[in-house]
């Protein structure tokens, strides 16, 4: 079974699906979600449900409108009857405001179920075997998938292997902080982020993801601390929603 989590990512994926030409890397997601948790395949048939809903809702209000438009321009005398553009353009708009309510209603669910984007990861190899480092390839597939408890115990078994924590050390940080703030452990978060230094190349990303931790727990000491160094940083690429 999925915990709240892994259901608000899977949601989210069955959303970017339903609203747009799905990647083949989405559809791929999808069908591992579909094959790992037995609730998912009810989850999406529920979620489409609700699409279909929302439209037949729509497209009932517009039919309503074209008869009662239609029914006005036949009950006038026929010596004064006149083909009026006006009624048509208002079922237009009407239209387009149904569409508009749909947009803004997907766009605002979107907003409250996952406000903060995930980072980016990809496999790597460790050197100190011919095989794929698999704790570390586990972890970013979980990861993906929203599941970040399974992402956290793959990332830790990882610290055993010192050559890669010391290779790759700042998006082994990262993964680790999110998946910690993710699961709402705040102070154990913060203390992975922040031991990314400036000079590694995930280090903008950290400043994002610690300013987002703090903001979690209204910790007003980091919230500003953060905020100062970005300050200094004129092409950080959350510049303005650290500084808003």
């Amino acid at each position: 079974m999925m915990d709240d989590k892994t259901r608000i990512a899977f949601i989210e994926r069955i959303q970017t699906y339903l609203d747009s030409e799905a990647s083949d890397e989405l559809k791929h997601q999808i069908k591992e979600y579909l094959d790992l948790y037995p609730d998912a395949k009810e989850l999406l048939m529920e979620e489409i449900e609700v699409r279909r809903s929302i439209r037949e809702a729509g497209e009932i209000k517009l039919k309503e409108s074209l008869v009662e438009e239609y029914q006005t321009i036949v009950s006038r005398p026929q010596k004064t009857l006149k083909i009026n553009r006006r009624p048509w353009l208002r079922v237009a708009a009407i239209g387009l405001l149904l569409g508009a309510a749909f947009f803004l209603f997907q766009e605002e669910r979107s907003e409250i179920l996952n406000p903060v984007s995930d980072p980016t990861f990809t496999t790597v190899r460790d050197d100190i075997g011919p095989k794929p480092n698999t704790a570390w390839n586990r972890a970013v597939k979980s990861f993906k998938l929203g599941d970040y408890a399974n992402a956290l115990k793959y990332i830790e078994n990882q610290e055993a292997v010192p050559s890669f924590e010391h290779r790759d050390a700042g998006k082994f940080l990262l993964l680790k902080g999110v998946c910690l703030w993710r699961l709402d452990r705040y102070e154990e978060a913060e203390g992975s982020l922040s031991k990314i230094p400036q000079h590694n190349p995930y280090y903008d990303q950290a400043l994002w993801y610690r300013y987002n931790n703090a903001k979690s727990t209204d910790n007003k000491d980091i919230l500003e601390k953060i905020q100062t160094i970005v300050r200094s940083m004129e092409n950080h690429y959350k510049r303005d929603s650290i500084l808003e």
